[in-house]
This record gives structure tokens, C-alpha cells and sequence, in this order.
């Protein structure tokens, strides 16, 4: 399994980290996907009260098999719960609403198997609502979100 973590800061902050080889370099009788995010705003982010934070990446997901499983979670502990909405360029999408802790998966598609030669092929969007952000407590939290790909 290749992680990909996006390590948020400050309020929220986005730079990425790839751990793993790309599905190319695994044994081909395995099946095997990766992540790479292709394009992202560095952070910090910062709040004064009003609106939400919406942080929008791109990504390149190949498997395989065609099919994977994406995993987000939070790897901080803060209490910031927040939402994801993904939608991939072969017509999957979803949204789902992650609590402050918890996993959330989503399933995708790709025509890439092994390198997505740089095109990125699937967009997360991440988003604090502005109910969370009132309801936290006035301060700094930094926030670290992993990602995971697995072939399904």
C-alpha cells in the first residue's frame, strides 16, 4: 500500500509527502496502486470568523486493477472534524463527512495502471465548515491529513 500524507499547518496547511514505490515498481503479480498529489496551495490557512476553509488538491491515483479504495484520516488529534467531497475523471463522486478521529473511504476508478504521467485524474476537496471553526477554541491547530490507496 503507497500513503500519501498531506500535513496541514497552522490552521490548515497542505504539502505532500509520498511514501512508497508508484505501482509501477511493485511485483506486477500483486496487485498494487499510488498516490501522487499533483497540485496543491501550501497554508497556513487562517480564519477571522466569517465563511469556511476550503482547501482544493488534485491528484494521480493508479491501480492495477483499475479499481482502488481511498482512505483519509486525520493523523493529529485536535477536534476539528471536517468534510471531503472527491470526484475522479472516470465519473466517481462522493462526500463525506469526517469526525474529528475517524477514517472515511472512498472507491474510484482509473484508466491509469501503473503512472499517470503526471495528469492528475481525481480532485479532494477539503472543507471546515464554518459551524466547526465557531465552535473550536480560539488558538492554532495543525492538522495532518494521511492519505492511503489500496487496489480494490
Amino acid at each position: 500500500m503507497l500513503r500519501s500524507t498531506v500535513m496541514c499547518t497552522g490552521l490548515l496547511g497542505l504539502a505532500p509527502v509520498i511514501h512508497g514505490a508508484p505501482a509501477a515498481a511493485q511485483t506486477v503479480s500483486q496487485p498494487a496502486a499510488s498516490i501522487h498529489l499533483t497540485q496543491s496551495r501550501a497554508g497556513p490557512y487562517r480564519w477571522f470568523g466569517a465563511g469556511e476553509i476550503h482547501v482544493r488538491t488534485t491528484a494521480c491515483i493508479a491501480s492495477t486493477t483499475g479499481r482502488y479504495r481511498l482512505t483519509l484520516r486525520s493523523a493529529t488529534t485536535d477536534a476539528l472534524g471536517f468534510e471531503v467531497e472527491f470526484v475522479t475523471d472516470e465519473g466517481d463522486a462522493a462526500e463525506r463527512h469526517a469526525p474529528a478521529g475517524q477514517p472515511i473511504q472512498f472507491e474510484g476508478r482509473t484508466r491509469f495502471r501503473d503512472d499517470c504521467r503526471g495528469v492528475s485524474n481525481a480532485t479532494i476537496s477539503i472543507r471546515f465548515p464554518k459551524d466547526t471553526l465557531s465552535a473550536a477554541l480560539a488558538g492554532e491547530y495543525a492538522k495532518r491529513i494521511e492519505f492511503s490507496v489500496e487496489p480494490a
